[in-house]
């Protein structure tokens, strides 16, 4: 019967084969390749092993498995991830045209030649056409071609390959009359007769990306000693298929000892290489693994390169081929392990590879557990001393008197390996593990949070060895929770949540079978140590600093820890073969006193949160099957450290445009005064480079935005626990717009202080109305954008109190050319295409304008499309007026320009609040055209120092036009006042005593209310 079933199955393979053209077309040229080299005998064996679903050459390569390597793959192409994958590849390579590229090319100051060698075995001539032709297909043309004949019988290779030197002088073959050699060899023989500064070693069958030598010339061009680059990768089907890629981190010589992971597009400082000595014959099957390991301790710098340049040629290898390829990479592996002086046994498991440190003797571990929580200690501590194999070590638990003297009568005759410290002072879980650490008689810390279990009786044997390997600091362990969860797998710098950093493969299963390149199962160097469980040599620890309880006295200790590691120029490490489950319990970590360990990581480390280099951008896409990263944290270089205050500054979204212009203003005037603004928004934009260029920082953090679509009665009392320890580092939070009202639904009567700045008009209340309190509690206080802003907000909430303050403007009068003379009268009117910014008005009037007034003038609309169907209506109209042009939306130092290109600024807009473009026009001496609907128009006396018209009347708005085009020049005084009123009210001295003054008065009142 089961025969039978084998037999059925066969056969629907045969028809699913017969049936699928592409899958047909490589199945039949590997039974072609299995038939040419192994006969009939060797054609029916293959055929027997695939219906006993068995390597398809086992049993039939035996004296001769050199020729026979490996056959065209066949297997399958989606792999978990891979869409991204390809996603993120499509975007690499259309980021640049090849244009641009060669613009760039041109501006390097180094032109550094690549010597590319490749090999010719037994090679399908038409894979052999492929790498040939991405090679001849670079960009970046400062290279030459090496190749080796290794004296294969099949002479197409070689025939191609001598045609192509004939035509390219950059081609060269090297032949030995035939004469057979190992891959050592002709490594050896083309690297003696390279003479680029930089070595490239490829395989019939893969393919450089056009990009490929660029991104490495670039990545070259400023440094001196680099011995080594090494880029992401994927693989790729003879029918062109990207799968199985590989992003990868910045060096890593853990990540090393497991797998060859800088892969096959590794470009070697060819000095280097002649200084590290030949490729050794001994490990012919992995010769370019074994010189990795060998150049990696000169040291010279490794580089990696974070984009896809080299697609592999996907074969599957014989089990003979893997076999060898298997003990020699063990046997580099020991060698290397003795070169580092560190003596370990190495062995292979599920194809990678595992180092267990050789010791004499154990030395004493001390795990250190600090704790008030009697359940946690009293159920974990039993399961700790029984199910932990490693023989010698002490317990250091630090408690309160009376926890200590329980845990002390229910676990006696533990003598001097359990130590208990009474500590009854304020919650400070740095200090007390500090304490437990000086305390401590181990060579070895283990600090172990009281609601963490062993998962595996090795777990500290594991720890130990990677904490060992040399350059290694500190190390932590795989946590995971009571479902096999993952909650630990290394820590990776990034804002999420609220917090600044995350676990990778947060939430995945840690027993899964994903078949993406870098998995749950590799130990590898992490940014961040878990705050569960981590381990340092206590010389280590102490030479640090230990643990900071001043300013990371509850949260972020273990990120300040791995940052003073890292500073020390060790590594941290996590350790997937030590593993431990975490007990949830509800968090407590909110009942604690307000702390500021959040900005403070910022200003002591802000270098080190730029970005995660092991654990990168692609990397955390592929994993997470994620197109974009809704979060980051964006930190200039250099960062002032404001110290009057800390002020959370939030906009809704990061554009050029009314509010988040505001909110950018007014973080500008805190930091010249001495504060220490942070903005955050739950969607990036182009602003963000604005505030970055004032050396602001900013948070990008989708959780932001949660709750907005719930009402009131409908929400927590908390966005996120993240969300809450980041509010509570700052001394006031500034939320801008009713589009923000989660943050008040949420925190209205918490400790946290919120200044409400509400600058919108009736539109937004007819969508949120329902959605905002119907009263605000004291640590609220509500402010205006202006008396208009002010109006609708009394009509919607009439019991909410609030006061005006008004925004200002920088004075760019003196720094540009306020008048350029022009042909036209150029009128401007800059905002997002909307109903509500109503530029259809705008477009009506000058229809109705005569001939002879529209030819003195012309009109510029610039914004960003908020509505498509309304932008098209736009559109066509424009099209039919040969005196209005459209665009998008330009970075505020152009807008200047333009302004001084512009006479007049209209705004017809239905209902806008304070638009920041008028108070820029009055700024620039600009006649001012506003509709009765802006809140400016409460500052304007039509005629005196601007001019009114009503939002619905377009023949209203026409005679404005007529009459300002026909009497421009008669109108120097509505300039002067329009100036005048911009001093009065918008200027950026104004607002910073107005601003300033109110910050300094709600700080105060809210410190004095939460006495």
């Amino acid at each position: 019967m089961n025969k039978i079933n084998q037999f059925y199955n066969f056969i629907i393979d045969v028809f699913k084969i017969l049936f699928n053209g592409d899958k047909r077309k490589v199945i039949f040229r590997k039974a072609y390749a299995i038939f040419k080299e192994f006969g009939l005998i060797g054609f029916v064996r293959a055929i027997k092993n695939k219906v006993n679903k068995r390597q398809l050459l086992d049993g039939i390569v035996i004296k001769e498995e050199g020729e026979m390597e490996g056959l065209p793959y066949s297997g399958p192409v989606f792999i978990a991830g891979d869409n991204t994958g390809r996603k993120l590849f499509r975007q690499q390579q259309e980021e640049y045209s090849e244009a641009i590229i060669g613009q760039m090319t041109e501006e390097l100051e180094k032109k550094v030649c690549f010597s590319i060698v490749l090999i010719l075995g037994r090679t399908e001539i038409s894979m052999l056409k492929r790498t040939l032709k991405s090679i001849q297909s670079q960009i970046y043309g400062q290279w030459e071609l090496w190749t080796v004949d290794m004296g294969s019988k099949d002479r197409r290779g070689v025939n191609l390959l001598s045609g192509e030197a004939e035509k390219d002088s950059r081609i060269h073959l090297l032949e030995l009359n035939g004469q057979k050699m190992e891959k050592a060899e002709a490594y050896n023989l083309a690297l003696s007769k390279a003479s680029g500064a930089y070595v490239i070693f490829m395989h019939p069958g893969d393919q450089l990306t056009p990009d490929a030598l660029f991104w490495a010339a670039k990545s070259l061009d400023d440094g001196e000693d680099v011995d080594l680059l090494f880029s992401d990768e994927c693989h790729v089907d003879e029918r062109g298929n990207c799968f199985n890629f590989f992003f990868k981190p910045t060096w890593s010589p853990l990540l090393m000892v497991r797998s060859p992971y800088p892969g096959n597009l590794s470009v070697f400082r060819k000095a280097a290489l002649q200084e590290c000595g030949e490729f050794d014959k001994g490990f012919d099957s992995c010769a370019l693994y074994e010189m990795i390991l060998r150049l990696s301790n000169c040291g010279g710098e490794i580089r990696h390169i974070e984009r896809i340049l080299y697609l592999t040629y996907a074969m599957e290898k014989t089990e003979i081929v893997r076999r060898r390829e298997k003990s020699s990479r063990i046997k580099a592996l020991s060698q290397h392990m003795w070169r580092m002086n560190y003596p370990a046994s190495v062995y292979e498991r599920d194809g990678h590879n595992f180092i267990s440190k050789r010791r004499s003797e154990t030395p004493l571990v001390s795990v250190i557990i600090a704790t008030d929580h009697a359940i946690d200690i009293m159920s974990s501590l039993p399961q700790l001393l029984r199910d932990t194999a490693y023989p010698n070590y002490e317990i250091v638990i630090v408690a309160n008197s009376e926890l200590s003297e329980e845990i002390g009568e229910a676990m006696p005759g533990l003598g001097e390996r359990l130590i208990l410290l009474p500590y009854d002072g304020p919650l400070n879980n740095s200090k007390k593990y500090n304490l437990g650490a000086a305390t401590a008689k181990g060579e070895y810390l283990v600090f172990l949070s009281d609601n963490m279990y062993i998962a595996q009786r090795d777990w500290l044997n594991h720890l130990l060895d990677i904490l060992d390997f040399p350059g290694v600091g500190a190390v932590s362990p795989a946590v995971i929770d009571s479902e096999g969860r993952a909650v630990y797998m290394g820590g990776r710098i990034g804002q999420h949540g609220g917090k600044l950093y995350e676990s990778t493969f947060l939430g995945q299963s840690f027993y899964s079978n994903d078949d993406r390149a870098l998995t749950l199962h590799i130990s590898r160097e992490a940014s961040v140590l878990s705050k569960y469980c981590f381990s340092v040599r206590k010389e280590v620890f102490f030479q640090v600093g230990g643990l900071n309880d001043k300013d990371t006295w509850n949260r972020y200790f273990e990120l300040d820890f791995s940052f003073r590691i890292q500073d020390e120029n060790l590594r941290c490490a996590f350790v997937s073969t030590s593993v431990l489950y975490h007990n949830v319990r509800p968090d407590v970590e909110n009942n604690s006193p307000r702390d500021r360990a959040y900005l403070y990581i910022i200003k002591q480390w802000h270098a080190y949160l730029e970005r995660d280099i092991l654990f990168t951008d692609s990397m955390l896409q592929y994993s997470t099957d994620c197109d974009n990263l809704p979060n980051r944290l964006l930190l200039p270089k250099s960062l002032l450290k404001g110290e009057k205050g800390n002020i959370l500054l939030i906009s809704h979204e990061l554009s050029r445009t009314g509010s988040p212009q505001v909110v950018f203003e007014a973080a500008k005037v805190l930091k010249d005064q001495g504060y220490f603004p942070v903005v955050a928004s739950p969607e990036d934009g182009p602003l963000s480079r604005d505030i970055l260029a004032e050396k602001i920082p900013v948070i990008i953090d989708q959780d932001l935005s949660k709750y907005r679509a719930y009402r009131p009665n409908e929400v927590p009392k908390s966005i996120s626990l993240g969300i809450d320890d980041l509010l509570r580092n700052f001394d006031l939070v500034i939320v801008a717009s009713i589009v923000s009202h989660n943050f008040i639904n949420c925190y209205n009567g918490s400790d946290i202080p919120f200044l409400w700045w509400i600058h919108d008009g009736g539109t937004g209340y007819s969508f949120l109305e329902n959605y905002l309190p119907k009263h605000l509690k004291s640590n609220v206080s509500v402010y205006c954008g202006g008396r208009y802003a002010q109006e609708m907000l009394e009509k919607s909430r009439p019991k909410y109190y609030s006061e005006v303050l008004l925004y200002g403007v920088k004075d760019w009068a003196d720094m540009k050319k306020i008048i350029v003379q022009r042909e036209k009268i150029r009128f401007l009117f800059p905002a997002t295409f909307e109903i509500r910014k109503n530029q259809l008005l705008l477009l009506e009037a000058i229809g109705m304008l005569p001939e002879a007034i529209t030819e003195k003038a012309d009109f510029l609309l610039i914004g960003k499309v908020g509505d498509e169907l309304y932008y098209r209506s736009v559109e066509n109209k424009a099209n039919e007026l040969a005196n209005v042009r459209l665009s998008g939306p330009v970075p505020y130092d152009k807008l200047m320009d333009i302004y001084c290109e512009t006479a007049c600024v209209v705004v017809p807009s239905i209902d806008d609040p304070m638009p920041v473009v008028l108070a820029e026009a009055m700024m620039m001496s600009k006649i001012v055209l506003c509709s009765d609907m802006t809140g400016t128009a409460r500052y304007i006396e039509d005629g005196v120092n601007g001019f009114l018209f009503s939002s619905k009347n377009a023949s209203e708005l026409k005679e404005k036009l007529e009459y300002v085009i026909g009497n421009f020049d008669t109108m120097n005084d509505v300039r002067k006042a329009g100036r005048k009123t911009y001093e009065q009210y918008f200027s950026q001295e104004i607002f910073t005593e107005n601003l300033v003054s109110v910050v300094e008065k709600n700080i105060i009142r809210f410190t004095e209310d939460n006495k």
